[in-house]
Order: C-alpha cells, then sequence, then structure tokens
C-alpha cells in the first residue's frame, strides 16, 4: 500500500513539472498580449521619452547603393565625368590656387571668375575644343557662400548643377536651404594645404590601432561626391594628391568627422590654457575620447549619421598626430566660423533642448559654459541663423546667443530637390 502511494506521488510530481515546463498555461498569443513573449517589443513609456525616443534612429540604413547598383545593371548608371577646362569662381583663396597653379587642366581653358555674372557659356581649350558643360569649383569661404552665390545666383540658372564647392567645414545645413543638399551636388571635402615654399601638402596619413589589425588604416584623405567628382578626383591624382570618391551619405559622415575634429581639439586646448594639439592626444586623450564619443552620438540622434566611436576616435588620435598640428593650440575666436564647426554642434544640441529633451552633448555644453565664463567665448555676437530654417522663428539660449530651432529640417528656401 505504502509503495502504491509513493509510485502516486512521484507521477503528480512528474505531471506538474511536465505542465510547467512543456505545457505553460498561457499560450504565446496569450504572452504577446500580456506583453510578456520575449518576441514582442513593449511600446516605450512616455515617461521614458528622454532616453528612449531616438532609440530607433541608432541604427541607419541607406538604400541608395542598392539603388545605384539597380541603375548600373539596368545601365541608368551615369557617365562618370572626366577632368577639362574649369572655371573658378571666388577670391584668391588657397583653393584657388591650388585649383588653377598647381593642377590646371593640360590643354588650358581654365577660366577665373570673381562673380557669378561673368562664368561663360563655354570654354575653349588652345587645341580648339569648344566645352559647353564644365565644373565650376566655388572658391569662396563658408560664411561668403550664401550672399555671393545661393541667394545670388538664381536657381533656374543653367550652370547652378555644376558648382563644385571645396569646403573645409560643415556647409550641408546651408546648402539645404536652397536644395542643393543631395548626391547630385558635387563637393570636396580637401585636406591640402599650401606651404610656403609654393608646394601642395597632402595631409593623409595612416594608423594602426594594434598589431594585429593588419594593413595600416587610412585617415584624413580627401573625398569627393557628386555630379563632377570623377573630374575632381582626375584633376587632383594628376599631381599625386589622394582624393576618393565616396557616395554622398558617406561624404557627410567625412564633413561631420572633420567638424568633431576642430571642435574637440580646439574646445579642450582653450579649456587647459592653450594646450598643443599633440599634447592633447598625450595627456588629454581621455578628455577627447569622451568628447568624440558625445559628439558622434549627437550626429546619430540628429542627423542620423552612422557614425562608429571607436573608430573616429582612433581617426581623431592620428590627426592630433599630424606635424602640421603638433605646434596648434585651440582658437575658436572666428565669429563667423563658428556656425561651420563648433556652432554646428551646439545647434544640434540645443535642438533637442529646447523640444525638452536632455542634450546630447552635456560635455561641449559644459567646457563651452566654462569657456563663456572665462570670457573666451562670447555667444552674444554670435547668431546661428544659417543651421537653421530660414523660414522658422529663432530661440535664445543662456547668454543670448542666437540659434535656428529647426535644425533637422531642410530648408524651403531656394530651389527644391527633384
Amino acid at each position: 500500500m505504502l509503495h502504491r502511494c509513493l509510485n502516486i506521488f512521484f507521477l503528480a510530481i512528474s505531471l506538474l513539472s511536465t505542465e510547467a515546463f512543456l505545457l505553460p498555461k498561457e499560450t504565446t498569443s496569450q504572452q504577446i498580449i500580456h506583453g510578456k513573449s520575449s518576441f514582442s517589443k513593449s511600446r516605450p513609456n512616455i515617461e521614458q521619452k528622454d532616453s528612449d525616443v531616438f532609440k530607433r534612429y541608432s541604427v541607419w540604413s541607406n538604400p541608395q547603393e542598392t539603388i545605384d547598383y539597380m541603375d548600373y545593371l539596368g545601365g541608368r548608371a551615369p557617365v562618370p565625368k572626366i577632368d577639362q577646362p574649369s572655371v573658378v569662381l571666388g577670391a584668391s583663396t588657397d583653393m584657388k590656387t591650388i585649383i588653377m597653379e598647381k593642377t590646371p587642366f593640360p590643354f588650358e581653358g581654365d577660366v577665373f571668375v570673381e562673380r557669378w555674372e561673368d562664368i561663360p557659356e563655354k570654354l575653349v581649350d588652345n587645341q580648339g575644343n569648344e566645352w559647353k558643360d564644365f565644373p565650376i569649383y566655388v572658391c569662396f569661404n563658408e560664411w561668403e557662400l550664401e550672399e555671393k552665390v545661393l541667394e545670388a545666383m538664381p536657381g533656374s540658372h543653367p550652370k547652378r548643377e555644376d558648382l563644385v564647392f571645396t569646403n573645409e567645414n560643415i556647409i550641408e545645413k546651408t546648402l539645404a536651404r536652397y536644395g542643393l543638399s543631395r548626391k547630385q551636388t558635387t563637393q570636396m571635402l580637401p585636406f591640402y594645404k599650401l606651404a610656403m615654399n609654393g608646394a601642395v601638402k597632402d595631409h593623409v596619413t595612416t594608423y594602426k590601432v594594434s598589431e594585429f589589425d593588419g594593413e595600416s588604416l587610412r585617415c584624413c584623405v580627401s573625398v569627393t561626391c557628386g555630379k563632377w567628382a570623377g573630374a575632381v578626383k582626375e584633376r587632383f591624382n594628376r599631381i599625386e594628391l589622394q582624393m576618393d570618391i565616396v557616395p554622398w551619405p558617406e561624404y557627410k559622415r567625412h564633413c561631420y568627422e572633420r567638424g568633431i575634429f576642430n571642435t574637440c581639439y580646439n574646445v579642450i586646448s582653450l579649456c587647459h590654457g592653450g594646450k598643443k594639439f599633440r599634447e592633447i592626444v598625450d595627456i588629454q586623450f581621455e578628455e577627447l575620447d569622451d568628447m568624440t564619443h558625445e559628439l558622434c552620438r549627437c550626429m546619430q540622434k540628429a542627423q542620423t549619421a552612422a557614425m562608429m566611436p571607436p573608430q573616429v576616435m582612433d581617426r581623431m588620435h592620428a590627426m592630433g598626430t599630424l606635424q602640421a598640428y603638433e605646434n596648434v593650440t585651440g582658437d575658436i575666436s572666428d565669429k563667423k566660423l563658428w556656425p561651420y564647426q563648433v556652432g554646428f554642434f551646439r545647434n544640434a544640441a540645443y535642438m533637442f533642448t529646447q523640444n525638452g529633451f536632455s542634450s546630447p552633448a552635456p560635455m561641449l555644453d559644459e567646457y563651452l559654459g566654462f569657456l563663456k565664463d572665462k570670457g573666451l567665448v562670447d555667444w552674444e555676437d554670435v547668431e546661428v541663423k544659417i543651421l537653421g530654417n530660414a523660414s522658422v522663428q529663432k530661440g535664445t539660449v543662456g547668454g543670448g546667443m542666437t540659434v535656428g530651432t529647426s535644425f533637422l529640417q531642410p530648408g524651403t528656401g531656394g530651389q527644391q530637390d527633384k
């Protein structure tokens, strides 16, 4: 009798175990309804919007490469442009000298003009060939583009599509206001400098993260994109200057990275009494990494740009060790340049705080606040209108700095992208 009771007891335990582990009381559909299944994602709580609302933007997918590949297979891919006689529009800048004197078209024909009204309808080389389709290299400073080119040159002008912007800083929001922030627009991001002896110095360098990385990686490489990218590459490759052609989204990432370099090194240098850039790499490297990571995340949120912080950090260190920057100290006193370097990220952060979110760049905010208290930054005289939409109102932040309020939205002025 005892033996039979024990058998029944162990059988009951076995059945209970089977029900608990193999036959759950709630079906999968019931679990999903109650939000218990690991296969379903619960909706973000409104109270957690500060930390969760932008997580959906942490992964950025760009279908453009697939579209371009399908165009290539279907015979719809545009024919790459080659170098030819060109127009240089602008003032007597270093880039104008490099293009006109150091990389001239072999059969001559290049023309320099100071106003867009003087752009000729056609160019003729010394062999008598006529060129009606040619690139126009724009060699104005960033703060001159709007007044002297984008506002002055009518949106219906037939040569507007042939502009080649040669600026070293972030002008994406400026172009967006006039319908030129798109893949057809030709841009180049040069890392060239004109030396005292007249030679052109290319700052491209290599770096290794560890001895197991294999071949060294490159940074400080000049890049170009857009309609005339092939012609730009050929012109600079002719005198052995490196120039890579990249898709437009990748080009924007290069520009943001260049802006992060200018912002991090200049701000950190000033906060430490004017440290040289090379000293920052050796001593303040933790601050450099923290601010780099912060600004990469800021761009991921504000521009949904695919910025990989660890890789960017490695390139920041490599750029800081270049001979050209060994004795350079921080300087953000140029108010005209502010909107295209530090002000670009400052405005991105303010866009979040204005809408009730925490700043994605608290370290940058703190450091700039320190410099303002020291009297090294005067925001009251700086208007960052070029970063916002021309049609929206402007807000003011503490200290009186005027900022744009629609950082994420493209501009409504000028020609629209079709």
